[in-house]
């Protein structure tokens, strides 16, 4: 009886939610951007974590690039960061962006209000994009 009623439950759940929405329940979660950031800098025969003369600290310092990592939606914070690191290292100031695409959203605005935002205020910054449904859940 019991198994009945939850099945009933399953199944009216699914007609007014969609099916979609019982799936998007277990899917998995993107890593932490500490993940990404350390699986990117190492690829690319970068430094992590670097602390600035002021006790600040990039995520991945490269020969030519002082790179913060944030995730899409955090696009302006890691616009200002990235700058404040590279005057602190002398390197040109990078970006890596991690697009989520969460529940099928569009993650390109974010992007877009990057790279116009440079490039509207004149800025010699570097954009890096990976997507995080290239890499494990969790």
């Amino acid at each position: 009886m019991i198994k009945t009623i939850l099945i009933t439950l399953a199944l009216t759940t699914a007609m007014l939610f969609g099916v979609g929405s019982i799936a998007q329940a277990g899917e998995l979660k993107a890593q932490k951007e500490s993940y990404y950031s350390k699986v990117w800098c190492d690829a690319n025969g970068g430094t992590e974590e670097v602390k600035t003369n002021m006790g600040t600290r990039a995520d991945c310092v490269l020969n030519d690039y002082a790179v913060e990592v944030d995730f899409d939606s955090k696009w302006a914070e890691g616009l200002g960061q990235a700058i404040h690191y590279g005057v602190e290292f002398g390197k040109q100031p990078a970006v890596l962006l991690i697009l989520k695409n969460q529940n099928g959203e569009d993650r390109q605005i974010f992007v877009d209000r990057l790279t116009s935002t440079i490039e509207g205020a004149g800025l010699n910054v570097k954009v890096f994009i990976i997507e995080a449904k290239d890499y494990p859940t969790r």
